[in-house]
Formats: C-alpha cells, structure tokens, sequence
C-alpha cells in the first residue's frame, strides 16, 4: 500500500459519519482528497529523505549524502571508494570521541581506527626498538647525508621511510629527526607485532588523515602497512 492510499484510509476515518461526510469511491469527494494528500504524500517523503541523509544508517545513504558529510566534517572525500567503508568512517568520526575516558591509549587508538573500517592493530614500542630490529630490513630506508634539520645534526645512517609525524601526503615525513630513539614511537600494522596490515590504496591519504588526528603530538607512528586494490 502507497503512503497516498495510507492517508486516504486515515483521512476516510477521521471524517464524521454523517450522510454529509460519505465519500464514496472514485466521486468527487474522494478525487478532492486524493489531490489534498499528494501534498501531505510529498511532505512525508521529504521528511524521510531528511532523515535518510542526516545519518549514516540506512539503505538510503548515498554516495551524495557521504561526500556532503565528509566535507562538514573535514574528511578527505572518498569518492570512488566503497560506501560502505565510507559510512563507517562518517560514524565514527560523528561518535567521536564518544564515552571513551582512556584516550591515546593504543586500545582506544585501534579502535578508532577499526570503526572507521581499517582491519590494523596498534603497539607501542615499549622495548624501544628499531623497526628494523621488529622486523629486518624490508626496504623503506632513506639514507641522511650529514646536514642540518629540524634544527638538530644528523649523521650519514638510515632511517625508515614509511612513517607518519606531521603531515599526511607520504613521504613528507621521512627526514623528521626521531633523535635516535624510538620512545616515543607507536607501530600500526598487522595482527602481531612486526607483521603488515593491508589498507585499500583508494583510502590511504584518509587512512594517515586519520592517524594524524588520532595520535598524540609527541608519537611517531611507522607503518607496517601494505596498499592493495
């Protein structure tokens, strides 16, 4: 039955009984009803498409609602990635930070990150090691010439690559000087410690958006972190 044919019905009943108020079907009366209602009938449509766009929990949420919302949130837009990854992103950054009291730990880190729909895990470098030591030489080095930056000397060595510490775009970071310790220092990656996650390659930049505002300022977090389709 339409959302017209349910308003009918309950204007049909709301009527008196008397002789005066008989309607009878397909006469005048009704024919006057029917186009009172298709107001009533765009009204009501309209409100639900409100409400379908307002959240990101339904079948009804479009590709059009998401790129709206990632816009009025500051998001990266995620066209041409799966909207359902999307939703879930939209959720959680709307939740945020929601009743969590422990933030920054890497509990509540992980969390973030997997209700935004990133399958990875957080550790923390409580051993203070390389990720070399974690897990060998896998191939994201850079090698420092002796010179000056951020404001502290650096000597001729290597230095892992694929990190995160001010800005999103890959490779931005590389020559941040950690200072030779790795204290202050998270790992993301797989679901031990030293193995590799996997991110959609279509999400990364949105992916390291995240970690950016996720993290404390003081963390350099590398990455155990593999890019597919």
């Amino acid at each position: 039955m339409s959302i017209a044919d349910i308003l009918l019905k309950i204007s049909r009943q709301l009527f008196p009984t008397g002789r005066a108020f008989k309607m009878p079907f397909y006469g005048f009366f009704e024919g006057l009803e029917k186009g009172l209602i298709r107001s009533e009938e765009r009204l009501y449509n309209d409100s639900v498409s409100i409400l379908d766009s307002s959240l990101p929990d339904n079948s009804n949420f479009g590709t059009d609602d998401a790129s709206a919302w990632e816009a009025r949130l500051g998001m990266i837009d995620g066209t041409g990635i799966d909207l359902p990854d999307r939703m879930l992103a939209i959720t959680r950054k709307l939740q945020f930070p929601g009743q969590a009291k422990a933030r920054l730990s890497v509990t509540w880190f992980r969390s973030q990150l997997q209700a935004a729909g990133f399958n990875v895990y957080v550790y923390e470098n409580l051993d203070n090691a390389s990720p070399y030591s974690i897990y060998g030489d896998v191939g994201e080095l850079n090698y420092i010439e002796f010179g000056e930056y951020e404001f502290h000397e650096t000597e001729f060595g290597q230095d892992y690559n694929n990190k995160i510490v001010n800005y999103i775009e890959e490779g931005a970071d590389n020559n941040f000087d950690d200072g030779g310790t790795f204290r202050t220092s998270l790992i993301i990656g797989g679901p031990t410690v030293g193995s590799f996650g996997t991110v959609n390659v279509n999400r990364k930049e949105e992916f390291r958006q995240l970690i950016l505002k996720l993290k404390g300022t003081q963390y350099i977090v590398y990455l155990f972190i593999n890019y597919n389709y």
